[in-house]
């Protein structure tokens, strides 16, 4: 059976059929460490297929399509700074001998994951949808006009904590009631706090000199010392992060319900970096697989 002809939700036209030696902060300017960029052993290739996604061309039929491993999310996904095999959703497909089909983009919203994994689960119901889902404060213009690329937006200025936290937990419970027990789902790493790995903003407050470390986690956040938390608030990065900190404290049931959605999530450590120094490599991508497999049907 021919394959239905794909709709706006599962193409990025701006990279349709694209090759890049370099994307995003896989560069020598943008990376996070020069030296470790200049030294990484393997050749790095972005490749986009003909639906504008790092990935070989789809399969041709429905069966085909139905009987993949879906993959949907961020950079993280994409697999910037890392040659294709390691990539987790090809590592996936190595480790079951299923085909993997790779939906994400570089700066993907979690908005934009439920619209393609609504439209996937819609027209093609897989056995499998896995999802790696991107910082709880990446959000998007609501424009639906605009193409999916020019929808990315790091909205933290123009939104608070608790408004990207309420966003996030909507995205969850959508996603779960549209695809049920085939969906995985998997978090970035410091997926509660990406903020907080500016660790020169942070030394920029008190000075090189102050003992306290940055934050890396939610919890670490909401561990720090009240005197520190009411410096911070003067702060604009942080004003957001002290009103959740208020919030969830204040909200005694809500902290229950967060603790509670978080739980059916697989986090995960970086073990190792790729090419920019900033996303995960071939060792990472081999633990995320195991753990995605003892979830597939």
């Amino acid at each position: 059976m021919t394959a239905k002809i794909f709709q706006k939700e599962l193409t990025l036209h701006t990279q349709i059929d694209q090759r890049y030696q370099t994307t995003g902060v896989d560069n020598f300017w943008k990376c996070r460490n020069k030296l470790h960029y200049l030294k990484y052993p393997y050749k790095v290739e972005c490749k986009f297929n003909s639906r504008g996604f790092r990935d070989d061309e789809w399969p041709d039929s429905e069966d085909k399509l139905r009987n993949a491993i879906w993959c949907v999310g961020d950079s993280f996904t994409v697999g910037v700074g890392s040659p294709i095999d390691h990539t987790w959703p090809k590592m996936l497909a190595q480790a079951t001998g299923r085909r993997t089909i790779n939906v994400s983009m570089t700066g993907a919203s979690n908005n934009w994951m439920v619209r393609q994994i609504e439209f996937i689960e819609k027209n093609y119901s897989p056995k499998n949808i896995i999802v790696m889902w991107s910082y709880w404060h990446r959000r998007e213009k609501n424009d639906p006009f605009l193409l999916d690329e020019n929808r990315r937006i790091h909205s933290d200025q123009l939104n608070t904590a608790s408004d990207d936290l309420e966003n996030f937990l909507n995205c969850q419970k959508q996603v779960k009631s549209t695809v049920g027990e085939k969906l995985t789902q998997l978090i970035v790493p410091n997926f509660t706090c990406g903020l907080f790995s500016a660790v020169n903003k942070w030394q920029q407050v008190r000075g090189y000199d102050w003992p306290v470390c940055p934050p890396e986690t939610l919890v670490d956040f909401m561990s720090l010392p009240a005197e520190i938390l009411k410096e911070l608030i003067h702060w604009d990065l942080y004003k957001k992060y002290i009103s959740f900190y208020e919030y969830l404290n204040n909200t005694e049931t809500r902290f229950d319900f967060v603790e509670e959605i978080m739980s059916s999530l697989i986090e995960f450590s970086t073990l190792d970096l790729a090419k920019d120094g900033i996303h995960f490599d071939k060792k990472t991508s081999q633990w995320i697989v195991q753990q995605i497999m003892d979830h597939l049907s």
